[in-house]
C-alpha cells in the first residue's frame, strides 16, 4: 500500500538519545489534532484489538461526553484521537480491587471465569492463589504485601486470556488514566505508528510499551536503536528501542502497552518463570531476561525523554487536550437543559395533581 511504502525502517541506525535533546519541535507543533487519521486497513494488517481496564464507578453507564468517570473520559479520548470507530473499537475489563471488595460475588465470579476459561493460567498466576486453596479467603498476595495489586493483575490477565481466545495477533491494553496522549508522540499519530510497527517492526516481539519512550532503555540500546521509522505525515521520525527495563532512578509502571500473540500463547509459561504478583515488577523482570520488549519515541518528544534529558529540553507550553472540551461542554449543556425540562414537567404534573377537580375540569 502507499502508506506501507512510506514507512522507512533503518535497522541498526546508530543514533543516540542525546542527539535528539536539541531537536525539540515548537510547542504549537506538538499539539496534535484529531485530523491526522490514516486508513487503518493496510494489506493484512489492521489496528489491533484494544481493551480498557478501568474501575467501576457510580456513573459508569452515562454517556462518555457527560460522565466524569475514568472509563467515560477514556472513551471520549479514543473518540477524539482514534480513527474509524473511536471508542467503539475498544472493549472493557473492569479493574478489580481485592483490598476494598474482597470477598465479594463480583470477584468470585471473575476468579471462577478465569479458572474455567484458562485453568493453566489461573493456576500459574501467583497473585490470585490462596493460602489453604481456592476456597480459602486469604490471598497469598496479602502475605507478600501485594494484595493492593492483585485486582489490577487479575484484570489484565483476564484481558490477555480474552484476546488469546479471540485469536488476536496483538492487543493494546490501557490501564486507568492511560490516555492516547500518554503515547510518546503526537496523539494524532498514535494509530499510524501502531500500524507501522506491526507492518515494519521486529519479526518477533513480546511487549511494546506505548508510553515509556527512553525510560527503561539501557545505554547500549540507546546508542544503537533498533530502527528509525518515518512517514511523511508525521511531525518527526520515531526511534524504536529495545527496552530491558533498566532502572535509572525513574519508575517504570505498566500503563499503556501492546502484547503479541507470541506473548499471549506463552503467558502461563512466563508466570511460572517469574511469579506474577505485581504487574509492573513482573513485566520489568521479564523484559530484563526472557521477553523481547520495546519502546519508542517521536524524535525530540518531551514526554518520551528521561528526566535527565528533559532537563536539557524546552518544556512544551501546551499539550494536546485529553478530550474535546467543546463537545463535552455542548453535551453537558444539552444534558442540563434536558434535566431542567424534566424537572419542570414533573413540577407541572405535581401541581395539576394537587389542583381541585372542578378547576381541572374548567381548564379542559
Amino acid at each position: 500500500s502507499s502508506f506501507a511504502a512510506a514507512v522507512a525502517v533503518a535497522v541498526g541506525c546508530c543514533v543516540g538519545i542525546a542527539a535528539y535533546a536539541s531537536s525539540v519541535p515548537s510547542s504549537s507543533a506538538m499539539l496534535g489534532s484529531a485530523n491526522g487519521g490514516v486508513d487503518l486497513l493496510l494489506g493484512a494488517t489492521t489496528f489491533p484489538r484494544t481493551t480498557r481496564i478501568t474501575p467501576k464507578t457510580i456513573d459508569d453507564d452515562d454517556d462518555a461526553a457527560t460522565s466524569t468517570s475514568m472509563d467515560a473520559r477514556m472513551r471520549a479520548n479514543w473518540d477524539l484521537y482514534h480513527g474509524r470507530g473511536g471508542s467503539k473499537d475498544s472493549d472493557r475489563v473492569v479493574e478489580y480491587d481485592f483490598e476494598k471488595n474482597w470477598p465479594s460475588a463480583e470477584l468470585e465470579d471473575a476468579l471462577d471465569w478465569l479458572r474455567s476459561a484458562a485453568p493453566e493460567v489461573s493456576e500459574s498466576c501467583a497473585a490470585i492463589q490462596f493460602d489453604g486453596g481456592e476456597h480459602s479467603k486469604t490471598l497469598t498476595a496479602e502475605r507478600v504485601g501485594a494484595k493492593g495489586d492483585a485486582g489490577k493483575t487479575l484484570s489484565h490477565v483476564i484481558a490477555w486470556v480474552k484476546a488469546r481466545d479471540a485469536d488476536a495477533q496483538s492487543v493494546v491494553l490501557a490501564s486507568a488514566g492511560a490516555f492516547i496522549n500518554t503515547h510518546t508522540g503526537p496523539p494524532n499519530e498514535f494509530d499510524s505508528f501502531i500500524v507501522s510497527f506491526l507492518l515494519r517492526g521486529p519479526q518477533t516481539w513480546d511487549v511494546l510499551f506505548l508510553d515509556r519512550g527512553e525510560r527503561g532503555v539501557g545505554l547500549d540500546d540507546a546508542q544503537r536503536p533498533e530502527a528509525l521509522m518515518s512517514n511523511k505525515a508525521w511531525l518527526n521520525p520515531y526511534v524504536l528501542y529495545r527496552n530491558r527495563a533498566v532502572y535509572a532512578g525513574e519508575d517504570l509502571p505498566v500503563g499503556l502497552y501492546m502484547v503479541s500473540k507470541k506473548f499471549l500463547d506463552k503467558m502461563a509459561v512466563h508466570m511460572r518463570e517469574e511469579p506474577l504478583y505485581k504487574l509492573d515488577n513482573w513485566f520489568n523482570a521479564l523484559c530484563a531476561s526472557k521477553l523481547e520488549c520495546y519502546s519508542y519515541a517521536s524524535r525530540g518528544w518531551y514526554q518520551g525523554a528521561t528526566a535527565k534529558h528533559k532537563a536539557r529540553m524546552a518544556k512544551p507550553l501546551e499539550e494536546a487536550p485529553v478530550v474535546d472540551d467543546a463537545a463535552v461542554e455542548a453535551a453537558s449543556a444539552a444534558n442540563a437543559a434536558a434535566s431542567r425540562a424534566k424537572r419542570l414537567a414533573a413540577a407541572d404534573a405535581d401541581a395539576n395533581a394537587d389542583a381541585p377537580a372542578e378547576k381541572m375540569a374548567s381548564t379542559i
